[in-house]
């Protein structure tokens, strides 16, 4: 279960895997975002550099929302931590759980999981 204020941008390299996402995915709250033709460029961490972006864009696009990266790749902190100096009154973090696992996780433990991550940056 996808919370109800939670909107997704979700990073698909392979064609196959979108087009399998985007016929059985029916939450209007994810937008499956394709990066194949990147990818067939191919550009070292092309994902990882589209990902930043749109963070950065859905800074300048929303308010108060948090923005939260699900990623085991500790490569985000730094743009994260740059972002979060550069904005300080928005709350980015990057949780190292999948999609899954967040979505299942209630309230308290994602405050437990928010103060022991080291992966927290405001």
């Amino acid at each position: 279960m996808i919370p109800k204020d939670a909107f997704i941008f979700l990073f698909v390299s392979d064609n196959y895997v979108f087009k399998k996402l985007e016929k059985h995915c029916t939450y209007k709250q994810i937008e499956i975002i394709l990066l194949s033709s990147i990818y067939e460029k191919g550009m070292k961490n092309a994902m990882d550099f589209c990902i930043i972006s749109k963070l950065s864009e859905t800074i300048q696009l929303t308010k108060h929302q948090e923005l939260i990266i699900l990623s085991k790749d500790k490569d985000y902190d730094i743009p994260i931590l740059y972002l979060s100096q550069n904005y300080p009154h928005r709350s980015i973090i990057r949780y190292s759980l999948t999609l899954i696992d967040y979505c299942q996780s209630n309230h308290q433990s994602r405050l437990i999981l928010e103060k022991a991550s080291p992966h927290k940056l405001q």
